[in-house]
């Protein structure tokens, strides 16, 4: 007679909700237990002790967990798994049983009337009022509350911290300062929390501002030095920026004794500032501190710049002479332009007449007492050379010649113009 299979140890419970439990346990084996093989499955059974047994749950034989699901919060139970073999009556008995309970529910209320104050730097007092008892939803009641904060940061959205604590009241501490949380509160029991009360936003106090960074020169004239600098991330401003201060003092080739401040009416994070009425090629030292509510962050660390040195008086009286000697070109070529104008103009006019006066003429001979030269028609002027030296006295002309007739002749390098009718007049000479 083949002999049922049975399952000695109790099954273990490896998680659990307020309506359900799973549930593990050792296989069948024919080695190490009792009964005959082969095993086809198993069937999980659960009961409130003292209770009827319930068949939860049928899962193959190659399984070795289960959910019983749809259970009440906060019960207990007791729960077993028997073998099953091929067969009419295969069923083994259950197993040793396992007892465990169900979780308690979320509570059905949230904490109300919560308020927060900022009372010192880096804390925040929150208060608030439980829920009625009743809604915990758990025989052992509400057992803490959680309070859950976060800063909102301008980059990002911050981190929750929630912290648990017994009472109704807290003082949050080891927060950033001038910073804005978002801080709400939930009651719990011992196995969960209730829903998030409604929303609270509180500022932490202002401290002292850090001192600005990066300091640099980033530009010089001869009376002038641009100064820019930057403010630690806002995360640790530490208040509201109302302005800055910048100090400055000449250290070369004179050391002043004092320094000048002047208040920056700035209050974004990084600023660009000139400093003016700066003495030219002098060295100067320079610092800035930040300003909030509180009041004021101890002086940047120093920066240091030189005003430009003035151009010298060799280099001016060079740029002088040259200046002038530009101008005398101008002035030149203006006039120069000028007379080649009227030059061109004058040779034009001239050109103009011959032609009106016709073309060059035949050539021929006069008599000055005795002696020959020749005469030629206006028209392209051609040097005649005569075998004496200068001219004394008019030449005499046939009275057929016209008097717009013209002679030029030249003896010894010497030449005349004469314009010819009844008697020829010397009209010029070089």
């Amino acid at each position: 007679m083949e002999v049922l299979p049975v399952l000695e140890a109790a099954p273990t419970v490896t998680a659990s909700t307020f309506t359900s439990l799973t549930i593990e346990w050792m296989p069948w084996n024919e080695q190490n237990d009792i009964g005959d093989p082969p095993v086809t499955k198993y069937i999980i059974y659960y009961r409130i002790p003292g209770g009827n047994w319930n068949d939860g749950q049928i899962v193959a034989a190659s399984m070795t967990s289960a959910t019983l699901t749809g259970l009440d919060p906060e019960t207990d139970y007791e729960v077993s798994v028997a073998a099953v073999r091929e067969g009419p009556g295969g069923t083994g008995p259950r197993s040793n049983a396992f007892l465990t309970a169900t979780k308690c529910a979320s509570p059905s209320a949230s904490p109300i009337l919560v308020s927060a104050t900022a009372n010192a730097p880096g804390q925040i007092n929150v208060t608030w009022q439980a829920p009625p008892s009743d809604r915990a939803k758990c025989r052992s009641g509400f057992t803490n509350y959680v309070v859950h904060y976060t800063a909102e940061i301008s980059d990002s959205s911050g981190s929750e911290s929630p912290e648990t604590f017994p009472s109704t009241e807290v003082i949050l501490t080891d927060l950033e300062p001038y910073l804005e949380y978002t801080i709400t509160v939930t009651a719990a029991n011992k196995d969960s929390e209730s829903d998030p009360s409604n929303e609270i936003i509180v500022r932490t106090l202002e401290e002292t501002p850090p001192s600005p960074v990066n300091l640099a020169i980033s530009d010089s004239t001869q009376d002038s030095l641009t100064v820019t600098w930057s403010v630690a991330t806002p995360v640790h401003l530490n208040g509201a920026i109302m302005a800055y201060n910048l100090r400055y003092r000449r250290t070369a080739p004179e050391m002043d004794n004092t320094y000048t401040v002047i208040t920056v009416d700035e209050t974004e994070f990084e600023v660009m500032y000139q400093i003016l009425d700066l003495l030219a090629g002098s060295m100067y030292s320079i610092q800035v501190r930040t300003i909030n509510g509180v009041g004021e962050s101890d002086w940047s660390s120093e920066a240091t710049g030189e005003t430009k040195n003035p151009p010298s008086a060799i280099g001016a009286v060079a740029g002088g002479v040259v200046g002038v000697f530009i101008i005398f070109i101008i002035v030149g070529l203006v006039v120069g332009f000028i007379f080649y104008k009227r030059r061109i103009g004058r040779s034009n006019r001239n050109q103009d007449k011959r032609e009106r006066d016709g073309t060059k003429g035949t050539r021929e001979s006069i008599t000055e007492q005795g002696q020959n030269a020749e005469y030629e028609s206006l028209g392209p002027v051609e040097l005649e050379h005569h075998p004496y030296e200068g001219l004394k006295t008019p030449l005499q002309i046939p009275s057929t010649t016209p008097a717009t007739r013209r002679i030029r002749w030249m003896g010894m390098g010497t030449e005349r113009e004469v314009f010819l009718g009844g008697c020829v007049s010397i009209l010029s000479a070089t």
